[in-house]
């Protein structure tokens, strides 16, 4: 059967293109009913999809965690009704936990407290951190560790006494202080210790094992070679696959002429200069290896990034992190070229 109406689409990774076309009884002949274009933007970065993905995978696992306790304490401990958990001051909680048997309702609000926040633990967060911001996330930690143990008994009692905020990062705010799993898992202890005699049913070690357990990263998945599917990719800080790096940015770049404004390549010769050059250095600037080579009097760079004004060449004594698209055997075999 013969559709009398068609609709065509043309789908993109930030546009949708479509056409409605209407078919005359034959069907040899139509005309465009009506035609157009949805255009959205798709501003996110690979390092903003990756952060998504690990928030993503971090609010999975903190669900995970408050039904494995709300398991646990099923039995022992009951909840209020939501209106009448509202009312309830949880840091407060947890300092009178420390000297007075809490209610039921009141140990178990301490406990899903915990649960949802439970402190830093030192993660790849932490690693990914410029070295001058690391080292001030090192200090505040140990700032706070060290007064908390001077001025509290705990990382709540501390809040208490200070009428301090607790810990909060959003946007650019930068918080002055740093609570650690450690300081959350020795408060936990310490109302443990007070607290199970009043509640000797409760499965206390079953209840830190919930809350604290700290899940295993999981190794890299390493992909395949693109020339070689056979083997494995090739880690990027080895020395045969920076020179790679560096070989194909020099590969890649495009002179412009002063005089003719005629476009080229740099030639082999001039990227085997250039790359003695480059060996020897973490980066080298375009406009810099333009002088080295002796063109900057004839040619320009012809074009610019949007991300760096003046690109650079990567050079041996970089370090790069991840893996190459290729393998060890087939970057030898490219490099032999040169």
């Amino acid at each position: 059967m013969l559709l009398k109406k068609r609709l065509g689409l043309d789908l993109g990774t930030q546009s949708i293109g479509w056409c409605l076309l209407e078919f005359e009884e034959g069907g040899d002949r139509y005309t465009i009913v009506d035609l157009g274009v949805r255009l959205w933007s798709n501003d996110a970065s690979k390092a903003d999809r990756r952060t998504f993905r690990a928030s993503m995978r971090q609010r999975r696992y903190r669900r995970s965690r408050l039904q494995e306790l709300d398991r646990i304490l099923e039995g022992h401990l009951d909840s209020q009704p939501k209106s009448e958990r509202v009312k309830m001051r949880p840091f407060e909680l947890r300092v009178k936990a420390l000297d007075e048997a809490l209610e039921p309702h009141e140990l178990r609000a301490v406990l899903f407290h915990l649960a949802k926040n439970r402190g830093f633990h030192g993660s790849g967060e932490e690693a990914e951190l410029h070295e001058k911001q690391q080292k001030g996330f090192k200090n505040t930690i140990s700032q706070t560790e060290s007064r908390v143990g001077e001025e509290a008994r705990t990382y709540a009692e501390w809040l208490v006494k200070t009428n301090r905020p607790k810990f909060r990062l959003r946007g650019d705010e930068k918080p002055d202080h740093y609570p650690t799993r450690s300081l959350i898992t020795a408060e936990f202890d310490k109302i443990r210790a007070f607290q199970e005699p009043y509640f000797p049913t409760l499965d206390w070690a079953g209840v830190r094992e919930v809350i604290f357990y700290q899940r295993e990263l999981l190794p890299p998945i390493i992909g395949r070679c693109a020339v070689y599917p056979e083997e494995k990719r090739m880690l990027k800080n080895e020395s045969s696959a920076k020179e790679f790096v560096m070989i194909q940015t020099l590969s890649h770049m495009t002179l412009k002429s002063l005089r003719t404004g005629e476009i080229r390549k740099l030639t082999r010769a001039e990227i085997r200069e250039a790359a003695i050059f480059c060996k020897t250095q973490k980066t080298m600037k375009y406009t810099k290896l333009l002088k080295l080579l002796k063109l900057h009097e004839e040619f320009e760079i012809a074009y610019k990034t949007e991300d760096k004004e003046k690109p650079e060449v990567p050079g041996l004594q970089n370090s790069f992190l991840g893996y190459l698209h290729l393998s060890k055997r087939a970057v030898d075999e490219i490099l032999e070229e040169f």
